[in-house]
This record gives structure tokens, C-alpha cells and sequence, in this order.
């Protein structure tokens, strides 16, 4: 069975970034490199849950090819004969594509790859995610033993059923509270040796503001009533008496709710970046009559709310905030979408074409001021959206195996169209070793780790990439650490990019 610790190393070895996105140099024979921009993020799933929904952002990048069909092949813990395949659609048209596989029931991880193919009968190569099926004692809300874990409650939500599952778990809960208001905080439907104690700390989350004094309240329906100070988050810490008492059975149901009459209605909707369209993790939603909510990770966000006109406001850091006029009708379902403008620099679109010296499109990676996309469609052509440095520029780079990386600063005014011409590396330019150690991992990928450094042997700051998954060398020692899957030849291309020095790249074959 899964131990916390387990499921802690786990999410150590997938969890990539907010969002995993392979884009992969060796796919220039297949046409197919950047059809898949990102897919969903590693999940881990507790309770008696088995379902997960799975998606992929798709995009063609060419009005003359279609994306006929997107995919995930699911390798489970323990793989035998053939993998289950579940398919996943867009119902919308908008590249999200999306699908639930109902089979995650073996304790362990299982390797997502979703692929993506297209009216030439292109396959791409595959993007992977992960999810990780808890141990079956854990309640549906693990892993949620410290603040940083807390989960987000619903005001006036049905209660949730909680419990204390091993030694020393303790549940932990945060909401967002509205500065004169008071939230109620219930446990009920206890076991008789679930006396469960209820905390309440500040923003911090260590800073105890109030706590239940827990005389003879085994089993017993209890309330901690608490006036909220000001407008912020606030952690809700759960544990029982007794840490000696656990197991699934040491049960309890949770509630926040105010008191605020019968009558209520929904609001919900999603909130994404305007630019690039990715939703926005844990904003805060607050209405102008009391009533408040996160944002959860998939951007969508839900405030179980009394009707009537009310103003209702997004927050969120690195973003603009918004604000509309809102009616509602008891029992009415209002959806409010919020697209949130950055705050902070500009950010403007560079588009054009990599080609070599004689006019020969190119397959490169383009990167602008953190952002990066390839010109691996056939054309050249690359498209970014970017943001402005603190002088107003753009540091353009392009990368390219055996040609010398590309830079140039551009101003505003610059940024339009702008074409990227790479030349031939100069004989006697510099040039970059990775050495490259390899060894399996524990979540089925290949472990390959090494250093950069050029022909004299001084450490490197360069990006290193491989099959899609990518790191930096820069913390002085030239050292670079990364798991990748292995393409369909078992084969991995390491590449290592770095201004100034010639383009490296390896093929290994673990």
C-alpha cells in the first residue's frame, strides 16, 4: 500500500511544471512536433476514487491540415498485455481536448501518453502526464496534513466526509473570508471515537486564532462560530484528541457555512490569462455582499450564494483584477468567465520566419524573453506572444543543431515581423561537451544526468532538452538532472543550447 511517503516521492519524480508541454527537435521527419502544446498536470487520486479526466491543448499550427483524432494510451503500474486507450474529444472546437478514464483502480502510478494525429495520417509524438492512485484508506481529500496542502471548502457547500486514516493525519481546509462576516465551522456524523478538534489560524497559516475546547464532545455534533477580522485566507486545521484513534472508520463530516436564509443560487465560470488562454490557479472571487471563494486549479471557480444584484471581483497576483454587475434569481445558475489582463510589462507578438543563408526554412527553437516555441511546420514560421523587459525590449534567440545560435534586441517598434536568418557555425566558434549518465527511474522514465561545459572544460549556464522534457545547467556547476520517456526506437536526443556556443546535440540509446 502507498505510504504518504511514497505518494510524496511520486509527485517529486512527474510534477514537471503547472502545465507539461513537449515540444520535441526530433520530430522534423514526422510534421507533427508542436501539435500538442500542453497536456493536464500529474493528478493523484484518494478515497474510492478511479476516474480521472484527462486533456491536451491541440493545435495544428496549419489551416490545411486537421487534427483527426487525440488519444491517451494508459500504462498502469503493474503493465500487462495490451494498454488501455481512452479517447478524447473537443466537443467545442476550441483545441481543448478532453476525456475520462474510469479504470485507475491498482494503488501506484500510471504513465499517461496522449498523441494526437492529423488528416495526413501524421502521428505525434507522445505528451505525457501522470496519475497516481492513492492508498484506498485516505479519504477523498488527501493529501491535506499541512496548510500548504489545505483544500479549498465552498461556502454553504454540502458537508464533506473527512476522516483520520493513519497515525497522526490531520486535515487541513482554507477559505477566503470577508472582513465583518461570520462563518460557522461544523463537524457532525462522527464515530464515537472521532472527537475531532477544530483550529482556525490566520493567513500565515501558523498563527492559532481560535480553537473548540473538546469537553466530552466524542461523537458529537460541534460548532466553532468565529468573526472574520479583515479580508484574506484563513486555514482551518481538523485533528483528533487522540491521535492514538484512526483508521477509515474515525469518520466525520466538515461544513463552512454563513447564515444567510434560505434562499440561494450558483455563480460560477472560468477565469484564463487574455493572452494565452491557460487558466489562472487560485484567484480570488469575491462578491460586494460577503460572499467569497478561490479559484480552483483548473481555473474554474464556484460562490453557493443568496440571489439578488451584486458586484462580483477577480484578484489575482501578476494580473489585473476585474469587476462586473451581477443578477441572480433564487435557484439560478449565473456563469461569469473572467479573461485577466497581466499586469506589470507589455507583452506584444513576434511572428516570422527561420531560415539558413540560402532561404531554406528551418526547424529551430525560437525563445524571447522566457517564452519559446519551434518553426518545425515546414515553413519556418514561428508565432509568440512575449512580454517586455524592464527597458521595453525583446532578447530574441533561435537555436538550430549545426548552425550558430541567433541574437538580436529588439525594441517595441521592431516586433512585428521579424525574419531570423542563422549561419553557418563559424570552425573555429566555441563549442559544448554534455557528458550524459543514464539509469531507469522509478516512474518508468529514463534518469539521464550530466554536466555542460565548454572545450575548456568551464561549467556552462545552457538548456538542455530531451524528448521533450527540458532543464538548466546554471547553478555554477554545469550540472543538469532530468527523467525522459524514450521515443519509439528507445532512443533519447539530448540537445544543449547556450548563446554564444554551437548547438550540441546526442543520440543515446539507454
Amino acid at each position: 500500500m502507498l505510504s504518504k511517503q511514497h505518494i510524496k516521492i511520486a509527485r517529486t519524480i512527474v510534477i514537471i511544471s503547472w502545465w507539461v508541454v513537449f515540444a520535441a527537435y526530433t520530430t522534423a521527419s514526422t510534421g507533427a512536433a508542436d501539435y500538442i502544446r500542453s497536456v493536464s498536470e500529474p493528478q493523484t487520486l484518494y478515497g474510492k476514487k478511479t476516474t480521472a479526466t484527462l486533456r491536451a491543448n491541440v493545435i495544428s499550427g496549419d489551416e490545411n491540415i486537421g487534427i483527426t483524432r487525440v488519444w491517451a494510451e494508459i500504462i498502469p503500474p503493474d503493465p500487462t498485455g495490451e494498454n488501455p486507450v481512452s479517447e478524447l474529444h473537443d466537443p467545442d472546437n476550441d483545441g481543448i481536448y478532453e476525456g475520462t478514464y474510469d479504470g485507475f483502480i491498482t494503488e501506484g502510478s500510471y504513465i499517461i501518453l496522449i498523441y494526437a494525429s492529423d488528416t495526413e495520417n501524421v502521428t505525434s509524438p507522445p505528451a505525457q502526464t501522470f496519475v497516481t492512485r492513492a492508498e484506498l484508506n485516505a479519504d477523498d481529500y488527501e493529501e491535506d496534513d499541512r496548510f500548504s496542502q489545505a483544500d479549498t471548502v465552498i461556502i454553504n457547500e454540502s458537508p464533506g466526509h473527512h476522516n483520520f486514516h493513519d497515525a497522526g493525519d490531520e486535515d487541513w481546509v482554507k477559505f477566503y473570508g470577508i472582513a465583518g462576516e461570520t462563518y460557522y465551522i461544523r463537524v457532525n456524523n462522527r464515530t464515537h471515537t472521532c472527537d475531532t478538534v477544530i483550529e482556525i489560524y490566520d493567513t500565515d497559516g501558523t498563527t492559532l486564532l481560535i480553537a473548540t475546547e473538546n469537553k466530552d464532545t466524542a461523537g458529537k455534533e460541534e460548532v466553532l462560530d468565529w468573526e472574520s477580522p479583515r479580508d484574506g485566507v484563513f486555514y482551518v486545521r481538523l485533528r483528533n484528541l487522540n491521535p492514538d484513534f484512526f483508521g477509515a472508520y474515525i469518520s466525520y463530516d466538515l461544513e463552512v457555512y454563513k447564515k444567510t436564509g434560505d434562499f440561494w443560487g450558483d455563480l460560477v465560470g472560468a477565469i484564463t490569462d487574455a493572452h494565452t488562454g491557460e487558466p489562472i490557479r487560485e484567484a480570488v472571487v469575491k462578491t460586494d455582499d460577503g460572499f467569497s471563494n478561490f479559484g480552483y486549479p483548473d481555473g474554474t471557480y464556484w460562490i453557493y450564494k443568496k440571489p439578488g444584484h451584486f458586484t462580483v471581483g477577480v484578484e489575482a497576483p501578476g494580473y489585473e483584477s476585474s469587476t462586473r454587475y451581477v443578477s441572480m434569481d433564487d435557484g439560478e445558475v449565473i456563469t461569469e468567465d473572467f479573461e485577466l489582463e497581466p499586469s506589470g510589462p507589455e507583452w506584444v507578438k513576434i511572428s516570422g520566419t527561420v531560415l539558413n543563408d540560402e532561404g531554406t526554412p528551418l526547424c529551430a527553437m525560437v525563445l524571447a524573453n522566457g517564452q519559446h516555441t519551434f518553426s518545425c511546420e515546414g515553413d519556418g514560421r514561428y508565432d509568440l506572444e512575449v512580454p517586455q523587459d524592464e527597458n521595453g525590449e525583446i532578447t530574441l534567440f533561435a537555436f538550430c543543431d549545426g548552425l550558430a545560435p541567433f541574437r538580436e534586441i529588439l525594441g517595441p517598434e521592431k516586433a512585428a515581423d521579424i525574419d531570423i536568418t542563422m549561419q553557418p557555425a563559424a570552425p573555429n566558434s566555441r563549442y559544448m561537451t554534455l557528458t550524459a549518465d543514464t539509469e531507469p527511474a522509478e516512474s518508468g522514465l529514463v534518469r539521464i544526468s550530466g554536466t555542460v561545459t565548454d572545450e575548456d572544460g568551464t561549467p556552462l549556464c545552457a538548456m538542455v532538452l530531451a524528448n521533450g522534457q527540458h532543464t538548466f545547467s546554471c547553478e555554477g556547476d554545469g550540472r543538469y538532472d532530468l527523467e525522459v520517456p524514450q521515443d519509439e526506437n528507445g532512443e533519447i536526443t539530448l540537445f544543449g543550447f547556450c548563446d554564444g556556443v554551437q548547438p550540441f546535440k546526442q543520440i543515446l540509446k539507454p
